[in-house]
């Protein structure tokens, strides 16, 4: 059983219209094209009538065009609005494929303050064993960056050992070069045998892969061919 990583909250208990300064979180990033990659990162408003909610996300460019790559399940709980400093921008939902959990999402405007990076997919057959790492909003605890491991390599999906909680959903996974891997989605939700109620594996963490995702599909997309 998996639990989707959107976090939902009730009315007005999230992130407001406006932000204050003391809401907005701050990482310090090196170099490295891994770091680089990392700093894309962007907390997603989501916004379902009064109800709030929030999300993960990464912005990207690729030739002209500047996206956001988050999951289905996410764009599906309400409008998205992407959080950049002070402000927030309404985005526009490109293209969504459910079976992936992958959704790319288009900013209606400049994002100001977050730094788009040029995307680069993780290409290699076995994946399994590569170092991980991404940035996200788990829960309350604000902006994060986590380490892991790939531990299993399906199809269309591949299972992490790291750890994870609603919020961080959309999420891209980077290898240690920077490449984009995959986009965190769920966790498992596993029956405790001593007291017979569910709870959530934070440390196996599912996520949809890219590398489906070449220059033509992108290129389909984002021009909306």
């Amino acid at each position: 059983m998996l639990l989707f990583l959107f976090a939902c909250v009730m009315p007005l208990l999230d992130t407001p219209d406006n932000t204050t300064a003391d809401n907005i979180d701050t990482l310090i990033y090196s170099v490295s094209r891994l770091d680089r990659s990392i700093s894309s990162s962007l907390k997603l408003v989501i916004k379902d009538g009064e109800h709030r909610g929030h999300a993960s996300g990464n912005y990207f460019k690729y030739g002209k065009h500047r996206f956001i790559i988050t999951a289905a399940h996410v764009v599906e709980s309400g409008e998205v609005w992407a959080e950049d400093g002070l402000e927030i921008l309404k985005t526009e939902v490109l293209w969504v494929d459910h079976d992936r959990d992958i959704a790319i999402v288009k900013p209606m405007g400049e994002l100001e303050n977050t730094k788009p990076v040029k995307i680069k997919i993780n290409y290699d057959d076995n994946k399994v064993g590569s170092i991980i790492r991404y940035a996200g909003y788990p829960s309350h605890l604000g902006k994060m960056v986590l380490q892991g491991m790939v531990a299993k390599q399906e199809k269309d999906k591949v299972v992490l050992q790291s750890f994870a909680l609603p919020g961080a959903s959309g999420s891209v996974i980077f290898d240690n070069k920077g490449r984009a891997m995959a986009v965190l989605s769920a966790v498992s939700v596993e029956m405790n045998p001593w007291v017979g109620i569910p709870e959530l594996a934070e440390n196996i963490v599912h996520a949809g892969r890219l590398d489906f995702m070449d220059r033509k599909f992108l290129k389909e997309i984002l021009d909306g061919d």
